[in-house]
């Protein structure tokens, strides 16, 4: 498993930017209503500003609320009433706002620091900065030492018994693909630097026991030497093409693969239109979280 650290750290940049963007407009509008309506038991100098906190005491009415109110010299305190107050909402969430805003600053002020700095450490950006006579070109050097169990890995390598179509796609470090959409999530997919083999054949079994060969169209490497499968379903219009998907999906449950933990599905919109955003957040959110972790 390899992470194209730089790429993570730019959209980790942007997610962060437009959570802060839309707080910032939240909290401005809120001290925007105050000043339009200042506490009227505190009247406001023009050489202070008014201050206050909020503190709860037990009574015989239960947990109650108190705004302490300070303006220069000038203090009082307020009685709010319970819990669901909307005074007392109001300020804890102004309060945890301004104290979420202040964290994501700062993390955007590390990000901004490390981003860019990093180096590729997938095998082959390794390889290309080796001296030429260290570099290899034979396939017996273990490209992938932290790898913990690379045993199922290892046996997945024939090929599609289907051959693939002349005029095939060609993924920009020239691999083939069978359609247009699966181009796209290879390209995700090789972005994030994940380990991956494409429309290879694995063994499973059937119902009866018997062995069964069946192509699924992404097998992803995981930390722990485990597998993830995604299938790409993209002629979900084809009735005969619905039907054999759905056969193989069966079969992948029946052999101890769950969706969503180690099986993934995509498919195509209308007019075989594809999405590479919503893959793009598929493989941040739930298959990166999964590969970086342990199998159960």
């Amino acid at each position: 498993m390899y992470f194209n650290i730089n790429e993570i750290v730019k959209k980790e940049l942007e997610d962060i930017g437009n959570i802060c963007k839309a707080i910032e407009a939240s909290v401005k509008m809120d001290d925007k209503k105050m000043k339009q309506k200042p506490d009227k038991a505190v009247k406001k100098s023009n050489e202070s500003s008014e201050t206050c906190y909020i503190y709860e005491r037990n009574t015989k009415e239960g947990l109650v609320y108190y705004k302490h109110v300070v303006c220069g010299d000038k203090q009082r305190t307020i009685r709010l009433g319970g819990s669901d107050n909307a005074e007392v909402i109001r300020i804890k969430q102004d309060r945890f706002n301004k104290a979420l805003l202040k964290r994501l600053k700062r993390d955007i002020a590390l990000l901004k620091k490390i981003s860019g700095k990093f180096l590729s450490y997938d095998p082959d950006s390794v390889d290309n900065d080796l001296r030429p006579v260290y570099r290899d070109q034979t396939g017996l050097v273990n490209k992938t030492p932290g790898i913990v169990n690379q045993n199922e890995w290892n046996k997945i390598n024939k090929k599609n018994r289907f051959e693939m179509p002349e005029n095939c796609n060609i993924t920009f470090d020239g691999a083939k693909t069978r359609s247009k959409s699966e181009l796209i999530e290879y390209g995700v997919f090789k972005g994030y630097g994940l380990i991956i083999k494409y429309d290879v054949e694995i063994k499973l079994k059937n119902e009866i026991g018997q062995t069964v060969v069946v192509s699924p169209d992404f097998v992803i490497l995981c930390d722990d030497g485990s597998i993830i499968i995604v299938e790409h379903l993209g002629m979900l219009d084809d009735s005969e093409y619905l039907k054999n998907a759905l056969k193989k999906i069966h079969l992948y449950l029946i052999n101890g693969y769950k969706l969503n933990e180690n099986l993934f599905l995509t498919a195509d919109y209308a007019q075989g239109k594809i999405n590479a955003q919503v893959i793009d957040e598929l493989v941040r959110k739930m298959i990166l979280p999964r590969v970086r972790g342990r199998a159960a």
